[in-house]
């Protein structure tokens, strides 16, 4: 970058910054028309077709941790009476 005054490189900087943040404020615009066409009762839908998806993950990898943590307990088990044998 060239050797610049202070008041050139602000300029700088501030074009560049701009130049980043245009893309990330278009997207919010783009987000924000689309939020603001939906009427309440989409909006609700929406909110609860989101939390409905979030709770089925949820039970989905609670479900795998116990399934996983039965397994193991399982395993310690199956050791535990296979030490007792060679006893």
């Amino acid at each position: 970058m060239p050797k610049m005054k202070n008041s050139m490189l602000d300029t700088y900087v501030f074009d560049r910054a701009l130049a980043n943040l245009s893309p990330l404020t278009e997207t919010a615009a783009q987000k924000a028309k689309e939020v603001a066409g939906m009427s309440s009762s989409e909006m609700k839908g929406k909110a609860n077709e989101v939390a409905g998806e979030a709770k089925g993950k949820a039970n989905e990898v609670a479900g795998e941790a116990k399934g996983k943590a039965n397994e193991l307990a399982g395993e310690a088990k199956g050791k535990k009476e296979e030490l007792k044998g060679k006893m």
